[in-house]
């Protein structure tokens, strides 16, 4: 599908917002964290697609969603030199063409009025001619003067004989407008699919390392610096790659920076940072988060645009009245819910030309986000009784990681002890605080956990 289009119109196909992201996003999506088994699709795509700048998108778009979550250093890599490449401004013919040409215009004035010359000789010669027959000559200077017209008959004749034909000037000052148009048409379209690709790229650095701690720390910092020296089309995605680093897990340095950037000069720029907001406190009801949006709400209300975004932010914000999450993450940030990233990023997508796609008539595929939302509360449930919720004891804490630790090391700190259910913001953890019933499947304890009592357990009451 994307060669034909491409082969039927590439313009048409890099001008259409919507199709160019969403395209090469459901490509990626059957590719969704398999790695290395994107690479010859990459290669067919080059070898099938036609156009260049297609080619581009699309391979990066499918090894941003190959690579998804796997915190490979080499493909950060390559994203950001797609990130770092600036698109040189191609001078056109016509300024040059312009310049020349009345050059050639006084070129041929000159030779007008030297080619004038000869006849002001001519009228000293026949001047001369009648001084003579004033002298008593009449037959030699009527000679004489016949003989210079003739000469001057001959050589005219000569001269148009000798000369090439010379073209229109004004066919040749067309067809270089032609050309200098259809230079510049191509040289625009190069320059909105590398916008394309290197706002995709952007991304992609955010979904690669968004796994890890230390890889989120890293893609933060990245992102910093391009929103420094980076181009527009990489500023615009840089608010959009800290929403996937940050999804329903609001800092104090995140909600700093956006809010910094829902006043830029850019418009776009101000569009991605306010859904970006929302997106980092979805499903948390987050004061600090509100109040930010309340503000963006009275600043921005005479402006429709940015007014619908700062209400679909709010929304995200009181989601599920602060009870869901929409981090495709789970398992303590181990494994990732392919369905949960496809929403996510479809949405995320189509905010890269928000004009074009949410503020136009495709604002429904914000409906693509209840794929991403999943309840964050832990309940417990007995495996005799599996329709009631037991309220067993569980201490919430700060997780800590024990990678590499010998013994038993503690999994948590600063817990608070709970009934069942309870509520886990991001980054916590939680246990069973009595040795009474142990996990049925799994350790780690997230959204509904089946346990049993203990075979083992002594009651010390008794």
């Amino acid at each position: 599908v994307i060669a034909e289009r491409a082969e039927a119109s590439e313009s048409a196909m890099l001008r259409d917002g919507l199709l160019m992201r969403l395209l090469p996003l459901a490509l990626g999506m059957v590719f969704l964290g398999r790695q290395e088994a994107s690479e010859a699709v990459v290669e067919s795509i080059r070898a099938m697609v036609g156009a260049e700048g297609v080619q581009d998108v699309c391979c990066t778009a499918l090894e941003a969603c190959a690579y998804a979550c796997t915190g490979n250093v080499l493909k950060i890599q390559s994203f950001l030199h797609i990130c770092t490449e600036h698109v040189d401004e191609t001078e056109t013919e016509n300024v040059d063409a312009e310049q020349t040409e009345p050059i050639e215009n006084s070129g041929r004035g000159d030779q007008t009025m030297t080619g004038g010359e000869p006849s002001s000789s001519g009228g000293e010669n026949a001047s001369s001619g009648d001084a003579n027959n004033a002298s008593g000559e009449p037959a030699s200077g009527a000679a004489a003067m016949d003989q210079s017209e003739d000469n001057d008959t001959t050589g005219s004749r000569a001269d148009s004989a000798a000369a090439p034909p010379q073209a229109n000037p004004g066919e040749a000052t067309s067809a270089a407008s032609g050309d200098t148009e259809m230079g510049s048409e191509e040289s625009e379209l190069a320059d909105a699919a590398k916008a394309i690709q290197q706002s995709i790229a952007v991304l992609g650095i955010a979904m690669v390392g968004m796994q890890e701690e230390i890889g989120v720390d890293m893609a933060m910092r990245m992102c910093g610096h391009l929103l420094q020296y980076g181009t527009r089309a990489v500023r615009r995605a840089v608010p959009l790659a800290y929403s996937i680093l940050m999804v329903s897990n609001p800092q104090i340095t995140v909600m700093e920076a956006l809010s910094k950037l829902t006043h830029d000069v850019d418009a776009e720029v101000v569009q991605a940072s306010i859904l970006a907001l929302g997106l980092i406190g979805a499903g948390t009801n987050n004061s600090r988060v509100a109040g930010i949006l309340r503000q963006l709400s009275s600043y921005y209300s005479k402006d429709p645009g940015q007014l619908f975004v700062v209400r679909v932010a709010q929304g995200l914000v009181h989601a599920g009245k602060g009870l869901v999450t929409m981090n495709p993450l789970h398992s303590e940030r181990m494994l990732m819910n392919p369905v949960a990233m496809g929403g996510l990023l479809t949405v995320l997508f189509c905010a890269l030309d928000m004009k074009s796609t949410l503020l136009s008539k495709h604002h429904y595929l914000l409906y693509l986000l209840s794929l991403s939302t999943k309840p964050r509360m832990l309940c417990c449930i007995s495996e005799d009784t599996l329709e009631e919720s037991q309220e067993v004891s569980v201490r919430v804490g700060q997780a800590v990681d024990t990678v590499g630790q010998a013994g038993r090391p503690k999994t948590i700190t600063g817990f608070q002890t709970h009934s069942a259910p309870v509520l886990l913001s991001a980054g916590e953890r939680a246990e069973l605080a009595t040795e009474e019933y142990v996990p049925v499947a799994s350790s780690v304890l997230e959204n509904v956990v089946l346990i049993r009592r203990n075979p083992d357990y002594i009651d010390p009451m008794k």
